[in-house]
């Protein structure tokens, strides 16, 4: 299964600092987060106030800050911004009750340009990514020396697709400010372009430019430099990346899912399993879900695979890709996978939406579209095994075999564990032919 790039949570947390350590229990997602304009101005958001943040000191602080100081911008800063760093392990609950925080804060204090730069972040990650850019482009103007608004724009501008536009912002923010965030951005940039060195090179600048006054910041870049390793199959690498993560923030589910994915690289499927359930209960997700579905299904746990893939259906509305990519994959569905893929499409027009629709498509019998949104997933030559699986899985059902069996070879030399369950499937197909 590949690993989505999550540029929507990545930008929150990278470009707010650092995470408290998850709670033990996560709490419901509240049914109102926000005042109508008529009471906002009247009332302080007493979902956020009344959140137990008993297991989370940051969160905690700035609830006292706000009831001290209920009408001070930074009051409101403070504890929308706690919220929005809990929310990178928590999940959704957590963006819901920032944007609480901001639209009440907004309403009550007044025209406040870092509380609308922390409203486009949630922009982002609903996945509203035009009006992202509309609003970080007009936050440049208010502020001018702040990078943040750069970053935004071109986080989104990743998403949609528009790769020029995302490393003129990225380059506008480091000139601002070379700092952990924007050397993340770049060191990304440039293992999209198949500069594997030089994405290297751009973390490690970034993690001598982190603190250790926020330690979630860094453990993210661990984790990001530990798939880089791992996607060209080095996994010792990775683990050595991800253990550095979790050194960091224990427990920390992006750290956790790459530990499970090197160990289900190196072949045990039982550890993998276990860690990667644990980073699932943590952070609930279609991807994460989806990561213990498959080794349920490689260890013979046919009731709990299916189980967890209800569950991953349920989500497929609001996070298609995983899901559409998992059944295409296993061939499953074609036509609800390739639904997904045009829904995901939809909303983002990045080389990963373009290599789901590619193999959804393959799947679904139309070929010549596969061919088409194959080359838009190559296009910037991006060095990836699991890309290259799936062009063979293409040229296979296309009937072209010579194509497929070249693909095939340049995707296990380059990483030899490559999602064991399509190189199955391709070898028998390739074999029989």
């Amino acid at each position: 299964m590949t690993k989505r790039t999550n540029w929507v949570v990545m930008s929150v947390l990278a470009v707010l600092g650092g995470c408290q350590a998850p709670a033990e229990t996560p709490q419901a997602v509240p049914t109102k987060v926000a005042a109508t304009p008529d009471e906002a101005p009247q009332r302080l958001p007493e979902l956020a106030l009344g959140f137990d943040a008993a297991s989370a000191p940051e969160i905690s602080a700035a609830q006292e800050q706000l009831r001290s100081q209920p009408d001070a911008q930074e009051s409101y800063l403070a504890l929308a911004t706690a919220f929005l760093r809990a929310a990178r392990s928590e999940g959704a609950a957590h963006r819901a009750y920032a944007r609480d925080v901001i639209e009440v804060g907004l309403a009550r204090t007044g025209d406040a340009p870092r509380l609308r730069l922390l409203s486009a972040m949630l922009l982002l990650d609903d996945h509203r990514f035009e009006q992202v850019i509309a609003a970080a482009t007009e936050l440049t103007g208010a502020l001018p020396y702040d990078p943040t608004p750069h970053l935004l724009i071109g986080d989104a501008s990743l998403e949609l697709g528009r790769y020029d536009d995302a490393e003129a912002s990225f380059e506008a923010a480091i000139d601002l400010r070379p700092d952990l965030r924007s050397y993340n951005r770049v060191g990304y940039m440039r293992w999209l372009y198949g500069d594997f060195e030089g994405a290297v090179g751009a973390l490690e600048l970034a993690l001598d430019s982190g603190s250790a006054r926020d330690p979630e910041s860094m453990a993210w870049c661990f984790a990001d430099l530990g798939a880089m390793y791992l996607r060209r199959g080095e996994v010792g690498p990775a683990r050595k990346a991800g253990e550095r993560a979790l050194q960091l923030v224990p427990a920390y589910s992006p750290a956790l899912s790459l530990q499970g994915r090197t160990l289900r690289e190196s072949g045990d499927l039982e550890g993998a399993r276990e860690v990667l359930a644990q980073a699932a209960e943590q952070s609930p997700s279609a991807e994460s879900i989806l990561w213990v579905v498959e080794l349920d299904r490689e260890l013979g746990r046919d009731a709990e695979a299916a189980s967890g893939l209800s569950d991953a259906l349920a989500m497929a509305e609001h996070d298609p890709r995983p899901v559409a990519h998992f059944l295409a994959r296993h061939g499953e569905q074609p036509l609800r996978a390739l639904a997904l893929a045009e829904q995901e499409l939809e909303a983002r027009q990045n080389i990963w939406s373009w290599d789901t629709l590619a193999i959804a498509a393959a799947r679904a019998g139309e070929t010549a579209r596969a061919a088409e949104a194959l080359a838009k997933a190559q296009a910037l030559k991006t060095d990836d095994a699991e890309m290259a699986l799936h062009g063979a899985l293409v040229h296979l059902l296309a009937g072209n075999t010579e194509a497929a069996q070249q693909g095939l070879e340049a995707a296990l030399a380059a990483r030899p564990g490559v999602d064991p369950v399509l190189v199955a499937e391709l070898r028998g197909r390739l074999g029989a032919s």
